[in-house]
């Protein structure tokens, strides 16, 4: 029998003076979420703690009522899919407006990936840059593609590996 183990890091990087990385793990609920706060964007460390912030409240609370199940039903996905997706809507509708309303907060944005495992299915909603990655049996592999234009000319065969590398 196998089990799962969840764990997190982040990382300031060679390039950046602060850190605009936030993640979240509840392993008890099965869910991880990872948001970075886009880089050279005004407050993206406040982005990636809304949107960790909003998607978990939004997942925690979806899981532990029934009614979410019916908009599931509805879209042909997943009770665990349908969550995912209106979690990462609401934090964006929520950051949106904050970028909005404050001035100093104008543009903020984040990356997001959020997995929740159930029913020894792990289920997984990414938007932008950010990835998921799995390690099993000592191998590390990828999960989730990228949503950049950098990823789009690679899988277009437009770019090389090595062209994307340095881009």
């Amino acid at each position: 029998m196998s089990s799962l183990r969840m764990t997190g890091k982040t990382d300031t990087g060679m390039v950046r003076d602060h850190n605009e990385d936030c993640f979240l793990i509840v392993p008890e609920s099965g869910i991880a979420i990872l948001a970075d706060g886009m880089g050279g964007h005004l407050a993206g460390e406040v982005a990636s703690a809304m949107a960790i912030d909003r998607v978990t409240h939004y997942l925690l609370n979806a899981f532990a009522i029934a009614h979410a199940a019916k908009s599931a039903a509805a879209i042909g996905a997943s009770f665990e899919s349908a969550a995912l997706v209106e979690a990462i809507k609401a934090a964006n509708t929520a950051i949106h407006d904050a970028s909005m309303s404050r001035p100093e907060q104008s543009g903020m944005g984040t990356t997001i990936v959020a997995a929740a495992f159930h029913d020894n299915t792990l289920t997984v909603a990414h938007v932008g840059d950010s990835r998921l990655y799995r390690y099993r049996n000592g191998v590390l592999s990828q999960v989730t593609e990228d949503h950049s234009m950098v990823q789009e000319l690679l899988r277009r065969g437009l770019m090389t590996p090595e062209e994307a590398r340095t881009s």
